[in-house]
């Protein structure tokens, strides 16, 4: 590699500069026909430039036109700033998709789960400032007031009693 070249030019994948033009997670199972293929959660993406599997796969695109997949750590090591900071994007958007989801789903059980409400009535309140008088009353007005972090805090709650009731 010659002094300033950029490594993914190096190893022959394109011309710089790159920038990212698509992710994709790829994990198993996935289906071909009617052949399934791959563990469940196992990567089933390579990466172009170290031959690794990867499940997070980041298309990226060189100026030449060339397209090649790489996994994140392998963007990490070139220290392309530009190309770094696409790829934690990416995953700060997706951690907060994974998120999202958890406290949706843990809204969900609250309102619907008879036995998972009836606990949490019985539970006294968390929070000794708040006003509500049980747990119930005060998971279920962060659910609808409070920030990321005290939703995510009442979501981990919600799990927890739930795992103890024997739900997933």
């Amino acid at each position: 590699m010659s002094e300033g070249q950029h490594p993914f030019e190096a190893a022959g994948l394109g011309v710089a500069p790159f920038r990212v033009v698509d992710v994709e997670n790829r994990v198993g199972p996935i289906r071909y026909g009617n052949t399934v293929v791959g563990a469940p959660g196992q990567p089933m993406g390579a990466c172009d430039y170290c031959g690794r599997g990867i499940a997070q796969c980041f298309m990226v695109k060189g100026s030449d036109g060339s397209l090649f997949t790489v996994g994140c750590d392998c963007v990490r090591k070139t220290n392309d700033k530009r190309l770094v900071r696409a790829v934690n994007r990416e995953k700060q958007a997706q951690k907060r998709r994974r998120q999202d989801e958890r406290i949706s789903a843990a809204r969900e059980l609250l309102e619907t789960d008879g036995v998972l409400r009836l606990v949490f009535e019985k539970m006294e309140c968390p929070n000794p400032a708040s006003p509500a008088p049980n747990a119930l009353e005060w998971a279920e007005w962060m659910m609808r007031h409070a920030g990321y972090a005290g939703k995510m805090g009442v979501t981990r709650k919600i799990e927890k009693v739930a795992k103890g009731l024997g739900h997933e």
